[in-house]
């Protein structure tokens, strides 16, 4: 089946079956660690639930933030790019399944381009984390 194939499915399809179940708890694990280090978050009172941080612990959290989310922006944006390299090379199939994905790619579309905003309101509230935030401590 994949004798042909790229190296990442052969890794895929000759793995146990608990190999990629481990991996995906084990690497946003390893990737929160940071944040589990972080140990001087107060509320403001029990009235008030307003959280109290220093700012070097928000930067780090919206940077952290940050990273996930651009890094899931740029797989998920090589993903839809070569599904539209699959339906520009194949726009005259006359083939219902290649119909069929070309809608389903312009429904992607709507759920990519909020995925843009994401990433965008990320980066805002970023660059907001590191300039403007005022720390009550």
């Amino acid at each position: 089946m994949c004798k042909n194939g790229k190296q990442i499915e052969q890794l895929v399809n000759i793995s146990h079956r608990w190999m990629l179940p481990i991996l995906h708890w084990v690497i946003p694990t390893l990737y929160s660690i940071p944040l589990l280090a972080v140990k001087n978050v107060t509320f403001l009172s029990k009235e008030n639930l307003q959280v109290i941080a220093d700012k070097h612990d928000i930067t780090l959290a919206t940077s952290m933030t940050l990273g996930f989310v651009s890094t899931s922006f740029l797989l998920c944006s090589f993903c839809y790019g070569s599904v539209l390299r699959f339906l520009v090379v194949n726009r005259y199939s006359s083939n219902v399944s290649v119909k069929r994905e070309f809608r389903l790619y312009v429904q992607m579309l709507g759920l990519f381009f909020a995925f843009v905003l994401l990433v965008v309101y990320n980066i805002m509230q970023f660059t907001f984390s590191l300039h403007s935030n005022v720390s009550d401590r």
